[in-house]
């Protein structure tokens, strides 16, 4: 399950391939997509992880942050649930989309006739079969959670106390706490800089970008 976790934080954007894969750094494996950051100590998880120079530092990004002079929060993991049915939800398609068609179903294919001319048809993609997405290539499915809208089209985000989190982002913190099988966790802020937090369960953290700063 805690491999399972990992996906839940990896980017998909090609522009930063490093970051499409878990990374290992002394004894400990972590996954980012610039928004989030989890880790989780290699020997909690079943499969094997490389390093790769080009990651971020993850473990100097955690540790100059729990150097601070920090508070602290308790979340009930029931009432965060209640507060993200508020959220719409849908799926991230751009994570499953087939790379040779781009998610269109279809490609141009080149003919060239016995006067030695070219034509171009478009036809069913042969990867995906047509289906836009392909189950050998696709990258992790995840669930998106987007704002909350008022009626009047106003976006609003989820409060806990003071702190501010886009939906997506306690999702995933619900996702942690949900596969741990905890009621309640932890979350390490520093009242003086609302822009980051870190939320604890058990040997594994994660480091969320809250959505606003607040006063």
């Amino acid at each position: 399950m805690n491999d399972f976790l990992l996906n839940l934080f990896t980017g998909t954007d090609e522009i930063r391939p490093a970051m499409m894969f878990p990374n290992l750094e002394n004894g400990i494996v972590y996954a980012t997509d610039t928004y989030a950051l989890v880790a989780i100590p290699e020997n909690e998880l079943a499969l094997k992880y490389g390093t790769n120079e080009k990651y971020p530092n993850a473990h100097k990004i955690l540790d100059d942050f729990q150097k601070k002079e920090l508070k602290s929060i308790r979340v009930n993991v029931i009432d965060l649930a209640k507060e993200l049915t508020k959220a719409r939800i849908e799926v991230d398609k751009d994570s499953i989309k087939c790379k040779e068609c781009k998610g269109s179903g279809t490609v141009e294919f080149e003919y060239r006739d016995q006067q030695n001319e070219t034509h171009y048809i478009d036809g069913d993609c042969p990867i995906c079969d047509g289906e836009g997405s392909s189950e050998k290539d696709s990258k992790f499915a995840r669930i998106k959670l987007s704002m909350i809208e008022k009626e009047d089209g106003t976006q609003i985000a989820i409060n806990i106390n003071d702190l501010y989190f886009h939906p997506f982002q306690l999702y995933r913190l619900f996702m942690v706490a949900s596969l741990k099988r905890i009621d309640d966790f932890e979350i390490l802020y520093d009242p003086n800089n609302y822009g980051q937090v870190v939320s604890v369960f058990g040997n594994i953290k994660v480091l969320t970008m809250l959505y606003a700063r607040t006063s």
